[in-house]
């Protein structure tokens, strides 16, 4: 069975683990440092603070920004649960709105409908790594949070700006089934030297003089010595994922069937590959490939929607629900091996 998504890990990989453990030093220490490092040195972004996962980055994010109870946070519905668990965690309330029909990314016309005094701020995810538009660092006076949890290695601009630097501050996951993967990690990223100090201060919650609550969001050097070696091979990442989504484009251009697309000029990682096709044919070619070895899934179901989680009216989520029930997500990652992707093609015209 072709798997949906596959890890890549090499033997640099596992080296990179194993020297952490004959240190025998496996906490938070030198190794999370230098991963803050490189990948600020990579994205432009000058300041970046691990934490063990992206939940725990937005949440800190929303608590760098003072955002607390009684405040409203707008966001998508088209997105992962985790942004509305960050939202209710820091008691604030969420407040939804629709996306673009073609990039699934926040629609800003539905943004100016929802603001009000009580907005703190708002959540802009680059959805499946396809840059959003972000007008500013922040938007009418309320301050914008980029989710770039899925978006490493995606540039807005042609190439010109890594996402992630336009808001005041943003968000970076290498969760165990992202761009790079280091099992659980997180980062809050910014260029405001007061905002990282706040988070760092909240994250290091042992050995300080003024006692404040804080838990530990601290990750081991053994997940950092794999999160560098992972964010080392980011280029070889990008290059094969472009090759299998250029292959992938010459069928489903030839059949017809367009697929998830930019509306910003951009340079996008390819970090998923999803296609849109009538709800019926979708059951049918998910269950054809399926026969032929082959998984896809639904990227986000209809009922993974935030306002449906929410027992919320559809009516005011058109768009979302079309492309819940729409989309499908082909095996795109770069331990796909050419005899798997050339087996996926050769199925797909036959369907």
């Amino acid at each position: 069975m072709i798997a949906h998504n596959k890890l890549f890990f090499d033997r640099q990989d596992k080296n990179a683990v194993l020297e952490v453990l004959k240190k025998g030093y496996v906490a938070q220490g030198n190794e999370g440092e230098l991963l803050e490092q490189e990948l600020s040195f990579y994205t432009k972004i000058p300041y970046a603070t691990l934490v063990n996962s992206g939940t725990t980055a937005l949440y800190l994010s929303l608590y760098a920004l003072n955002v607390s109870k009684g405040d409203e946070v707008i966001l998508p519905t088209y997105v992962c649960s985790a942004l509305l668990n960050a939202i209710i965690m820091i008691g604030a309330q969420p407040v939804l709105v629709d996306v673009n029909d073609e990039d699934f990314n926040i629609n800003w016309k539905r943004v100016d409908v929802k603001l009000n005094p009580k907005t703190k701020a708002i959540i802009v995810p680059h959805i499946h790594g396809m840059p959003s538009l972000i007008p500013s660092g922040s938007y009418q006076g309320v301050p914008i949070i980029e989710d770039c949890a899925t978006a490493l290695g995606s540039y807005v601009g042609n190439g010109k700006k890594h996402v992630g630097n336009i808001a005041r501050i943003s968000v970076m996951s290498f969760y165990a089934t992202k761009f790079c993967a280091m099992g659980y990690g997180g980062f809050v990223m910014t260029q405001d030297k007061q905002l990282d100090e706040r988070i760092k201060n909240y994250r290091e919650f042992d050995c300080v003089e003024e006692y404040e609550p804080r838990f530990n969001f601290q990750v081991s050097d053994l997940n950092s010595a794999l999160g560098r070696s992972q964010l080392g091979k980011v280029t070889q990442f990008l290059e094969r994922r472009k090759y299998i989504s250029k292959n992938y484009d010459e069928i489903f251009i030839q059949k017809g069937i367009q697929k998830q697309t930019p509306l910003i000029d951009c340079e996008y990682n390819h970090y998923r590959y999803i296609i849109r096709i009538e709800k019926e044919r979708r059951e049918q070619l998910s269950d054809y490939l399926l026969s032929k070895g082959v998984k896809t899934i639904v990227p986000i179901e209809s009922y993974e929607l935030l306002h449906n989680y929410l027992k919320m009216s559809p009516e005011e989520f058109p768009n979302a629900e079309i492309i819940a029930t729409t989309s499908l997500s082909l095996p795109i990652y770069p331990a796909l091996t050419n005899t798997e992707l050339d087996r996926i093609i050769k199925a797909i015209k036959l369907f």
